[in-house]
């Protein structure tokens, strides 16, 4: 959920969360709110981005203590928010298109990981997506200091925020999804966010986007702020035609506190404050996302990723033992090894079974033998033919 810090006049901060209590009914707060123009699902073709692909966007349905987001990097790898991000166990859904009673699908997390010590957390699905649901291109373009920023290709450029509408009933619904505006105007380096909801601290680089107030020289229509409950959700930004992920909600400024605001003229007699909305930037953790979506070009199971944690000597970074990875270099994938009970921290454990003729009773049959993981997410099956393009199933005794 989001979180306010206790300041914004320095570079490098750190930040205390204090848990804002608001309405649990509340909707991320979208200037000038129309349910037609910012509701995704009320599909209508005033919908602000409706003529974008928003298939890879989902929701995980519940009551505001547990509402999160995910969005889709590969069929089987999606983006959410360390300090706010769905458990393994728990599931996220996806739609094809904007229509609520179009075609969806909902998927089982198995396991994910924080991306170094940031607020990005990258999670697994157990199975991949079929090719309809389309994921989002993050941005790539790596930040390390304000200079680099303002000369970068996004600097002061509008952008999507994602956040809540209002409920539609009771607790939240996948269906929940609104679309508002705003402009990129600051970035803050190495900024670390302490939360009170028992996870760790977070620290990386962040994007903000500043609450305009009509009048203000630099106000959008639908100009948005973040609300608690809509963190975990993507900023996005078209390039080419296409949303892009450039950051994830993050933290806000307090409404109630002004010293946590930003003065919009800081030479002017006056003093001008607005509340600002803070997303985590990606594109300093491109290599680290893709190098995830690399290790896992197959589907894994719940199994496959508790047994990885112990398998790999020590070394517990999916993105180092997904299932598509040979660590030991026999031409055998991760995942085999551990469909087959080998090691996969030796190529002499290369074979998986044995084949033999064996005669019973004056007849002669085929004997495969070979070991079994006990994993209620896999099923085994043996085939025969005379080329792989011809195998049949053949029945086990």
């Amino acid at each position: 959920m989001l979180i306010p810090p206790i300041s914004s006049k320095v570079t490098a901060l750190v930040i205390l969360l204090t848990l804002v209590h608001l309405p649990l009914s509340a909707q991320m707060i979208i200037d000038g709110y129309d349910p037609l123009t910012n509701d995704r699902f009320a599909n209508d073709p005033s919908f602000i981005a409706a003529g974008y692909d928003l298939s890879g966007l989902g929701r995980r349905p519940s009551n505001p203590s547990s509402n999160t987001w995910g969005t889709l990097i590969s069929q089987n790898v999606f983006l959410s928010s360390y300090h706010w991000h769905p458990t393994a166990g728990q599931t996220l859904t996806f739609f094809e298109s904007n229509d609520p009673l179009g075609p969806s699908i909902t998927r089982t997390i198995i396991g994910g990981q924080q991306v170094g010590a940031t607020d990005l957390w990258i999670g697994i699905l157990g199975q991949s997506l079929p090719a309809q649901y389309t994921p989002f291109p993050f941005l790539d373009e790596p930040i390390t200091n304000e200079s680099e920023y303002n000369s970068s290709s996004f600097a002061d450029s509008e952008v999507f925020m994602v956040g809540r509408a209002p409920a539609l009933s009771s607790g939240i619904p996948a269906t929940n999804v609104a679309f508002g505006r705003n402009r990129l105007e600051g970035w803050r380096q190495n900024i670390t966010v302490f939360f009170s909801n028992g996870n760790n601290s977070s620290t990386g680089s962040a994007l903000e986007a500043i609450q305009h107030l009509p009048g203000d020289i630099d106000f959008l229509s639908n100009e948005s702020f973040l609300i608690i409950y809509d963190s975990s959700a993507p900023l996005l930004q078209e390039i080419g035609g296409t949303l892009t992920i450039i950051g994830l909600n993050w933290f806000t400024s307090n409404p109630n506190k002004p010293e946590t605001q930003i003065d919009i003229n800081p030479n002017w007699w006056e003093t001008d404050l607005r509340d600002y909305s803070g997303f985590a930037y990606v594109g300093n953790y491109a290599a680290d996302l893709q190098a995830v979506i690399d290790a896992f070009q197959v589907d894994a199971t719940a199994g496959y990723l508790t047994w990885a944690q112990s398998a790999f000597g020590g070394t517990t970074d999916i993105a180092q033992t997904g299932p598509s990875l040979d660590w030991d270099g026999d031409g055998l994938i991760n995942f085999l090894e551990y469909v087959f009970v080998l090691d996969p921290l030796s190529a002499a454990s290369l074979v998986p079974g044995t084949v033999q003729s064996v005669d019973d009773g004056g007849s002669s049959f085929v004997e495969v033998t070979f070991s079994a993981r006990e994993d209620p997410d896999l099923q085994y099956a043996v085939r025969l033919g005379n080329d792989l393009a011809s195998l049949v199933p053949v029945a086990l005794n």
